[in-house]
C-alpha cells in the first residue's frame, strides 16, 4: 500500500508530458546535430584566431558559446514536448527558489569567488605559467588558476593562494608579456671627484653601448648625467633600456654587464663612491 501511496502523491502533481510525434522528434534530432556542429565550427574558428598562441580569453568565450547554445537546446526541446508544469511543481519550484535564497546569502563570499574567477578568466590579465606582480607586493609565477582562488609561486618558492574575489579588483602587471626592460642605477660621487664626473658619465655610456648589444638608443632615454648636490656627495643617475624581457636569465647576465661598464668608467678615471656619512647631534 506505500507503494501505491506513493504512486496517488505523484499522480497529484499536474504535470503533463506528450509524447514527440515524428516531426517533433525530427526536429529535436536537427537541432541536436545544428547545436553540436556550431559548437564545433566555433571552436575551430577560435584556435586558428589565435594562431597556436595560448587561448587565454577565447577559453572563456568558448565555454560561453556552448552554455548558450545547450540553453537554446533545452529551450528547444521544452517546447517540442510540449511540457506543461502545473500548480503542483510550482508550489515546490516556489518552495525551493526561497531555500535557494537563504544559501546564496549564506554561500555570498564563495559566489564571489566564483565570479571572481570568471572574471579573471575573461579579463585575460595572465594566464597559467605567466610572471605578474600584484599591487599588494606578491610576486611570483601562476601556477593554478581555480574556481575560486589562484595559486601562485613566489620567487622564494613560497606557494600562496588568493582569493579570485580579492585579486581581480588589484592592479596585475604581467611580466612576461612585457618585452622590454629598464636599468636604473643611482650613482654618489665625493666633491673632490667632482671635476672627472662628466667625463666618468661619458665613459660610462661608451662602456654600456660596447658591452650591451641590445641596449635601446632611439625610442628611449639612454643617459648617464648629473642630477643634484647633496650634502656629502654629487649625485648621478644612469638610465638606460634593453630589448629584454625583464626577470628573464639574460636580464640578470645583462644588469651584470650594466654593472662592470659602470666599474671599468670609474676604475679608468680613478674615482671611488662616495660613503655616506654620519651627523650625530647632541
Amino acid at each position: 500500500s506505500l507503494g501505491l501511496d506513493k504512486v496517488n502523491m505523484m499522480s497529484s502533481l499536474p504535470v503533463y508530458f506528450h509524447l514527440p510525434d515524428r516531426d517533433a522528434a525530427w526536429h529535436i534530432a536537427v537541432t541536436l546535430w545544428i547545436a553540436l556542429t556550431v559548437s564545433t565550427v566555433k571552436r575551430t574558428l577560435f584556435q586558428q584566431s589565435v594562431h597556436g598562441e595560448r587561448l587565454g580569453r577565447v577559453v572563456f568565450f568558448d565555454r560561453l558559446i556552448d552554455v548558450v547554445l545547450t540553453g537554446v537546446f533545452a529551450a528547444t526541446v521544452v517546447d517540442d514536448l510540449d511540457i506543461d508544469v502545473g500548480m503542483g511543481l510550482q508550489s515546490i519550484f516556489a518552495a525551493s527558489g526561497v531555500a535557494t535564497l537563504f544559501f546564496s546569502l549564506a554561500t555570498k563570499d564563495l559566489a564571489e569567488q566564483i565570479i571572481g574567477g570568471f572574471v579573471i578568466q575573461a579579463w585575460d590579465a595572465f594566464e597559467i605559467g605567466d610572471d605578474i606582480k600584484l599591487g599588494d607586493g606578491t610576486e611570483g609565477t601562476v601556477k593554478q588558476i581555480g574556481l575560486v582562488e589562484t595559486q601562485i609561486q613566489q620567487y622564494d618558492n613560497i606557494m600562496v593562494q588568493i582569493p579570485n574575489s580579492s585579486l581581480y579588483k588589484q592592479r596585475v602587471s604581467n611580466l612576461s608579456r612585457v618585452k622590454k626592460s629598464q636599468f636604473e642605477q643611482v650613482l654618489r660621487f665625493k666633491y673632490s671627484d667632482l671635476p672627472e664626473v662628466p667625463a666618468v658619465l661619458a665613459d660610462i655610456k661608451e662602456e654600456i653601448r660596447a658591452s650591451c648589444p641590445k641596449l635601446i638608443t632611439e625610442g628611449k632615454p639612454f643617459r648617464a648625467v648629473l642630477t643634484k648636490y647633496e650634502t656629502d656627495h654629487v649625485a648621478t643617475v644612469v638610465l638606460c633600456h634593453f630589448d629584454i624581457p625583464p626577470g628573464s636569465a639574460e636580464f640578470v647576465a645583462n644588469r651584470e654587464q650594466v654593472l662592470l661598464a659602470i666599474a671599468r668608467a670609474m676604475e679608468k678615471h680613478k674615482v671611488e663612491l662616495a660613503l655616506p656619512s654620519i651627523i650625530y647631534r647632541t
